[in-house]
């Protein structure tokens, strides 16, 4: 893994990584072999409550973020009934998720909460009816989307997910696992889990996903 390599090499300390999808698995790494890393970008706050005494980073989390941009909605702009959207991913549901708390704690009105989408609602409602239906050959048994994608279309009962990737944190995991197993109880999920450090720390405590 490049933060495995970056200890190997006997860097002095690091400025990485890019999210916190990246950064919190190589924490554990630099932490173990004593090695300073400053994040300049990972805002999610398990980042450093992990306590490892070599996380930095150098802007404010999703926690502080999220209440600062409601505070402004609810102050200066007197917003009252608040739509929120998200992308899906860890740092944008995150954030919208802080949002959405300090907004509701503040006397908003949350109207809608949606996930951005890929598909036009003509292709997207047709690629729904076809794939809860299953009646005809030509219908659809299998489904190869984004996370965003999955996000905002009614899939049915699945029996199984295969997952191409491992999501960068527990919440993204649940959303994408989720509709398995609503028609019964049991469904079949698999994870592909690549070399990367972020993939490989779960790999190794597949328990931190599934927290």
């Amino acid at each position: 893994t490049v933060a495995q390599k970056l200890v190997d090499a006997k860097v002095a300390a690091v400025v990485g990584h890019f999210n916190s999808g990246a950064s919190i698995p190589a924490s554990k790494i630099y932490a173990d072999a004593g090695i300073p890393q400053i994040s300049p970008s990972s805002t999610n706050p398990k980042y450093t409550q992990n306590g490892y005494k070599t996380a930095f980073r150098v802007v404010a989390h999703d926690g502080q973020q999220g209440p600062a941009i409601a505070r402004f909605a609810l102050e200066k702009i007197n917003a009252k009934n608040i739509a929120v959207i998200d992308d899906s991913t860890a740092y944008g549901q995150g954030l919208a998720d802080n949002f959405e708390s300090a907004a509701k704690a503040g006397g908003a009105t949350i109207v809608a909460r949606e996930h951005t989408g890929l598909l036009e609602r003509g292709d997207r409602e047709r690629l729904e009816t076809q794939f809860i239906r299953g009646e005809y050959r030509s219908d659809p048994n299998l489904l190869s989307a984004t996370s965003t994608l999955e996000m905002g279309i009614n899939i049915g009962d699945l029996s199984s997910v295969l997952l191409a990737s491992v999501p960068p944190e527990p919440a993204n995991y649940l959303q994408r696992i989720g509709r398995a197993g609503r028609r019964d109880g049991n469904a079949m999920v698999g994870t592909l889990v690549t070399g990367t450090a972020h993939d490989l720390y779960f790999f190794s405590d597949p328990r931190e996903m599934l927290q």
